[in-house]
């Protein structure tokens, strides 16, 4: 048996699969029967799409069948005091639909929390501390991706804190994703590069993690293979069918992946810089990624070279595998216009023990198979900063 099909001995394995997962164009056109016969109905609906004829007419239909109330949410990353202020206004009975890309995907989730009867969320920060059952949560991304509608994460900022904070549970996932490609032609080119490079990053993470196995490797690998080549073509032309259809089925695969293997460095990174930044979560990600490749490939053994293929990668003359994959993420940022460091996006950041101290808390080295100490952890923060550390000189990576 070849080395690459062989995986870590562990005595545990789990996947957690999706429950139910639709595709198709204009398929939301069907959303009054995918929701069934519940009576009151919870809309939370990005406004970017709020007027999408086709969803109009969906929210019609529900309208006529069920008791339909509606948040419009503006798309941005949801902050734990709205959602709390807004969860009591909701009745116990509802079913939640979200409509809209992640930060409206888990604003859905944190109001089904409150549905639920959850007040204080931060208390259920972490994994699996929700023991109990939640309202029935159909999902619709309108975005590729955070993989939202095919996890059980939902990443709220606290405004208090000025952190965000994660909660994590299989409760949270939705029973149904409704995969609906015609809604990626209106997305604007900033949340295209935001969300893309998310996806791929999810793919690369879950691929990296600790608790990867044969199944969310598979997933992670398909995931990467789409991405990688469509992301360029959807970023210039976003009404290109094919790299639509490309970019929504990778995004939700590569939620499949780390909703089982989770993520590592750059989530970690990504958690921490962006309230500080007021950078998008998938900008932050897309900085702290190529530090997370370049410290994790040496940990891949095996695994390498389905990696290299899957990303479409080929060393040249001289090169090693790291910076052959390195130098292809470069011409993928430059392609959709992505900073490679934070001073290149205008938002420096300090790097101080408290930073460091919030990336180790966040939990999501715990599956980064590279253990990075805190001087490490800053080492790698001054590069992505776009600066060499105190006291070293030489151009950043």
């Amino acid at each position: 048996m070849s080395a690459e099909m062989t995986a870590p001995h562990r005595d545990r394995i789990e996947f957690l699969g999706p429950d139910r997962v639709i595709f198709g164009w204009d398929i939301v056109d069907s959303l009054g029967e995918l929701i069934g016969g519940s009576a009151k109905v919870y809309l939370v609906v990005d406004n970017h799409v709020s007027h999408d004829p086709i969803l109009v007419r969906a929210i019609d239909s529900v309208r006529d069948r069920h008791e339909l109330s509606a948040w419009e949410h503006d798309g941005s990353e949801p902050v734990l005091e709205d959602v709390i202020g807004h969860g009591y206004e909701l009745s116990k009975e509802a079913i939640i639909v979200g409509v809209g890309g992640g930060s409206t995907l888990d604003t859905a989730k944190a109001l089904a929390l409150m549905l639920a009867g959850a007040r204080d969320l931060e208390a259920y920060e972490g994994a699996d501390r929700v023991d109990f059952d939640l309202p029935r949560i159909i999902a619709v991304p309108t975005t590729a991706g955070t993989g939202s509608e095919v996890t059980g994460s939902c990443v709220l900022t606290s405004r208090k804190m000025n952190r965000k904070i994660s909660i994590r549970s299989r409760k949270l996932q939705p029973s149904i994703a409704v995969l609906d490609p015609h809604f990626l032609a209106s997305v604007p080119k900033q949340v295209i590069r935001s969300s893309g490079i998310d996806a791929l990053a999810h793919a690369i993470e879950a691929y990296f993690s600790t608790r990867a196995n044969p199944v969310t490797d598979g997933l992670a690998l398909r995931a990467m293979s789409l991405l990688t080549p469509a992301l360029p073509f959807y970023y210039a032309n976003p009404a290109d069918r094919c790299s639509a259809e490309a970019m929504i089925w990778g995004s939700c695969i590569a939620g499949i992946a780390f909703n089982s293997a989770r993520v590592g460095l750059a989530h970690a990174v990504a958690s921490t810089i962006g309230p500080t930044t007021k950078l998008s979560h998938g900008v932050c990600v897309g900085l702290g990624l190529h530090q997370a490749v370049r410290v994790n490939l040496p940990t891949l053994n095996g695994k390498l070279s389905a990696m290299m293929a899957a990303l479409g990668v080929e060393i040249q003359s001289g090169q090693s595998a790291e910076q052959a994959i390195l130098a292809n993420l470069r011409v993928l940022y430059a392609a959709i216009e992505l900073p490679w460091t934070a001073a290149d996006a205008g938002r420096h950041f300090d790097v101080d023990d408290r930073l460091i101290d919030d990336i180790v808390g966040s939990g999501r080295l715990n599956t980064n198979p590279a253990r990075l100490g805190h001087e490490q952890l800053r080492s790698i923060l001054w590069l992505i900063n776009g600066a060499s550390p105190p006291g070293e000189t030489g151009r950043p990576v």
